[in-house]
């Protein structure tokens, strides 16, 4: 699409002469969206019946997107649909059926709805003035979730001979956090081995290539501590050999499962972290099934999204009740969180610092702590107190001025605008398909929903998560905290952003 303008257009200009994209957006809005909206009408119109709306979606996605889709209820994420083209499907839509302007398509339909028969039901519905469910009943699913994975078999004590090292067993060591946890884990003399369970085909290649990108430079003999291995969560033997070798050999070995790997996905619904789900289950099997005196410590890193909907701003160290998530990332988190509490282990909400988490570990171990999973060892008639939850958390918050204004003084140029603003120039990106240089687009529904008018933070306030326990058992937490924007971290930050934004 294209409008002439006259050559006495006026264009917002940076001292050097560049177009400031955001102000040129805002001053020619009006123009952009009767662009778009025109175009729109003149494509837009389909009112049929289900069975032929199930088909031009597929034929959208073929002709437009790429897909060949192969059923009506095939997943679309299975099939290809990732978060832009989504983003592009939804926009398709609109394009191509006729919907009242009081029935607009929710901004995550594409998500919710998860396969064509579900997508052409929901435009059906909205075509006809009817309500369609965008999600099952989410508390009923996430404790039928619970209930499908917590069933744990007793752990059976074997002898053991005293040792002064330990072994460890790491899953995410590929990503952000796990690979910090991995820095800290070969800096500790008392952890003999480390396995690093990937889905990469070269796993101690995959390790140490993520280590040295994150510039954690460590020496020969402290990677030597590191096994490599390619296997998968979703099998209680986790697919390592044919023969079982090296997985007995763990049995007999590890003390401390450190589970970072979770896919981070603000859209997704919750059904589609069952297969995650699952990858939790299996590890802690698998503590359970250790030929030592105790079972394996356990930790769990978990989210703050799993707390975003908490009636309460004030998060507490205990269990949350499973409304206090608001998406299937959250919701599957908190799922993990409730599985961990049953098995009684280690839960760990949003592991930042990596050395944190190992001293939790440390606590674990403690002869007065039993944390072990063993729900059968409880004694009958006792209410059991949940202990094992801490927030991994700084306590030293800074404010969003704060961070604009650290933006500033590092190089960034922008606008500040207000968050509802901000909101409907996203929308009009969306609205020109700038999934591709402008990915916010693609969490619009994300940032209405933790931050919109009828947000919980906004209802209840932003989240204050209490980190007593975890000040209690973590020396680094305790004392070791800094003070994001006065120590300068903030900063580190900033100047890291700028030099890739500036160099790409």
């Amino acid at each position: 699409m294209v409008a002439i303008l006259p050559y006495t257009a006026n264009f917002p200009r940076t001292d050097n002469g560049s177009i400031v994209r955001a102000q040129v957006y805002q001053q020619y809005a009006e123009l952009i969206e009767s662009l778009y909206t025109a175009e729109a009408r003149a494509e837009a119109g389909l009112q049929i019946d289900l069975a032929e709306t199930q088909s031009h979606l597929l034929r959208l996605c073929w002709d437009n997107l790429g897909i060949s889709i192969s059923s009506v209820d095939a997943d679309l994420f299975s099939e290809g649909i990732n978060s832009q083209k989504a983003t592009h499907l939804r926009r398709l839509i609109l394009q191509h059926f006729r919907f009242d302007p009081c029935h607009s398509p929710s901004q995550n339909m594409v998500f919710e709805m998860g396969t064509i028969s579900q997508l052409a039901q929901y435009i059906c519905a909205l075509q006809s003035g009817g309500i369609i469910s965008t999600a099952e009943d989410t508390v009923s699913l996430m404790n039928d979730l619970i209930e499908k994975y917590s069933l744990f078999r007793k752990h059976l004590t074997c002898p053991e001979t005293p040792r002064r090292t330990k072994s460890v067993l790491l899953t995410g060591a590929t990503g952000s956090v796990g690979a910090h946890v991995l820095f800290e884990l070969l800096n500790d003399d008392s952890v003999s081995t480390v396995y690093c369970l990937t889905r990469k085909s070269s796993p101690l290649k995959a390790v140490r290539r993520s280590l040295f990108e994150r510039g954690l430079l460590l020496s020969p003999e402290q990677t030597s501590k590191v096994v490599g291995l390619n296997g998968s969560l979703e099998r209680p033997d986790f697919r390592l050999d044919p023969v079982g070798r090296i997985f007995r050999h763990m049995q007999d070995s590890v003390s401390l499962i450190i589970h970072t790997a979770w896919p981070v996905n603000f859209n997704l619904p919750l059904t589609h972290f069952e297969p995650h789900i699952r990858g939790l289950y299996h590890p802690i099997g698998f503590s359970l099934s250790v030929r030592r005196l105790k079972p394996a410590v356990m930790l769990f890193c978990s989210s703050a999204s799993s707390a975003l909907g908490a009636s309460s701003a004030t998060i507490h160290e205990e269990p949350l009740d499973l409304d206090s998530a608001v998406m299937g990332y959250g919701q599957s988190k908190l799922v993990g969180e409730k599985m961990i509490s049953l098995a009684r282990m280690l839960v760990v909400p949003s592991g930042k610092l990596a050395s944190v988490m190992l001293e939790l570990a440390e606590s674990c171990f403690a002869p007065d702590r039993d944390v072990g999973p063993n729900r059968a060892s409880e004694p009958s008639g006792v209410a059991r107190v949940d202990d094992s939850i801490y927030h991994v958390y700084n306590s030293r918050v800074f404010s969003w001025p704060e961070l604009l204004a650290t933006l500033r003084r590092n190089g960034f140029q922008f606008q500040t605008v207000t968050f509802e603003e901000w909101i409907q120039l996203l929308r009009e990106s969306e609205a020109r398909g700038e999934e591709k240089i402008n990915p916010a687009v693609k969490l619009i529904h994300y940032y209405e929903m933790i931050f919109g008018v009828v947000s919980p933070i906004r209802q209840n306030g932003t989240r204050v998560f209490v980190t007593d326990k975890a000040e209690r058992d973590s020396v680094t937490l305790r004392n070791g905290c800094l003070s994001i924007v006065e120590d300068e971290v903030l900063d580190c930050y900033a100047r890291n952003w700028y030099m890739r934004w500036t160099n790409l």
